[in-house]
């Protein structure tokens, strides 16, 4: 429940802010700013890798908790006040990332990796074995690239799987999204972006980047 939100590095000085609740009845919370002596191996750089990571995490248990909310004829007012907190939370995360091309994934896949999750809709879409493959490779990059280096295209995607997921008839991505069903799987999980004659493909993100 606990976020740190880094804003910069000044003189030697790491500046943060920590918002946490003060209880887990109403969810008011604290903003406090914190500044601490810089460790050797903090960068700028490296500021905005832990706020994407902590603002995927924050977005994540939003998403989730408002299909929980979705799934309830009359949400109690602990699980709204949860909802508020987070989209405070989120809210700090998007201003940090203001002049950056910074996204937030809609879909994720479940724990036993059979279906892909669309946060927005709170829709299932089952997954054959190599599509869940594919799938959790391009979140697990969506998570842990730069911002704005999240697409790639299939070759680049596929040399990334271990040997023993490979497979030498996959040469393109409709050899994982087969027909038609597979095509309205591919446009729901993915954003495509056409350059020239390669398509880059990134997990399907959010169309208008906000906390609300």
């Amino acid at each position: 429940m606990r976020f740190c939100i880094y804003l910069k590095i000044d003189n030697g000085k790491l500046h943060f802010n920590v918002m946490e609740p003060k209880d887990t009845l109403t969810y008011e919370f604290t903003r406090e700013v914190k500044i601490e002596d810089v460790t050797s191996d903090i960068t700028q750089g490296k500021l905005v890798k832990l706020n994407k990571i902590e603002a995927l995490k924050c977005h994540r248990r939003l998403m989730e908790l408002r299909l929980k909310i979705k799934g309830h004829s009359s949400p109690g007012t602990k699980l709204i006040h949860l909802e508020r907190y987070y989209v405070e939370v989120l809210s700090s995360y998007i201003d940090f990332f203001e002049e950056l091309p910074f996204q937030l994934p809609r879909i994720r896949l479940d724990v036993e990796k059979r279906y892909a999750i669309d946060l927005k809709t709170g829709d299932n879409i089952r997954l054959s074995p190599k599509q869940s493959l594919f799938v959790d490779l391009y979140y697990n990059h969506f998570v842990n690239s730069k911002i704005g280096d999240e697409w790639m295209w299939f070759s680049e995607a596929y040399n990334k799987l271990e040997e023993r997921y490979q497979n030498a008839n996959w040469e393109s991505i409709s050899d994982i999204f087969e027909k038609k069903e597979g095509r309205k799987k591919l446009y729901k999980l993915f954003d495509i972006d056409k350059q020239g004659k390669k398509n880059f493909y990134r997990i399907k993100s959010h169309k208008k980047l906000n906390a609300t």
